[in-house]
């Protein structure tokens, strides 16, 4: 292992003890990570957001929600406190005219446009998610070329053991 590599473990390693306690499993904490794959399913792009506690998940269910009712007209996830973007992934979420979905707008910079409907039913599919760590994934859309999901461990499209 080089120098270079040993820097950074223990960078992490320094980082991770500046973290808050609060939703830490096995010594660990959990932010909701949003990162972005240029091979998701069926070889198109994915954005997806793992690594999450439930209350995370209400948080972001709370910006959908005003989203739907136009207590906001956009937000840059990436922004938020909770949020921990991998490679400085970047995801704006706007209510607009039409259900475009995930469109990207740079090299790591994504918009996810839904209309008044389409961010009604983003609400009511992180229900689920809101009240326990499901190991369910759920696509929050799939409109256009990169989809978007949600995922306790980044995984979709396989079977999960339940609980």
């Amino acid at each position: 292992m080089g120098a270079g590599e040993d820097f950074r473990i223990n960078a992490k390693w320094q980082w991770s003890e500046l973290l808050p306690l609060r939703g830490r499993s096995e010594g660990v904490a959990l932010e909701m990570k949003l990162e972005y794959l240029p091979n998701g399913p069926n070889g198109l792009g994915l954005i997806r957001l793992y690594e999450y506690d439930p209350g995370e998940v209400r948080e972001l269910k709370e910006i959908a929600r005003e989203l739907a009712t136009g207590a906001r007209e956009q937000i840059s996830l990436q922004g938020e406190k909770w949020i921990v973007p991998v490679d400085d992934c970047r995801l704006t979420l706007q209510r607009g005219d039409g259900d475009f979905g995930v469109r990207r707008v740079g090299p790591l910079s994504f918009e996810c446009e839904l209309t008044v409907d389409g961010w009604r039913g983003v609400v009511s599919l992180l229900e689920q998610f809101c009240n326990s760590k499901t190991k369910r994934f759920q696509w929050l859309t799939q409109l256009g070329r990169i989809s978007f999901l949600i995922s306790l461990d980044g995984q979709w499209g396989r079977p999960i053991p339940p609980d």
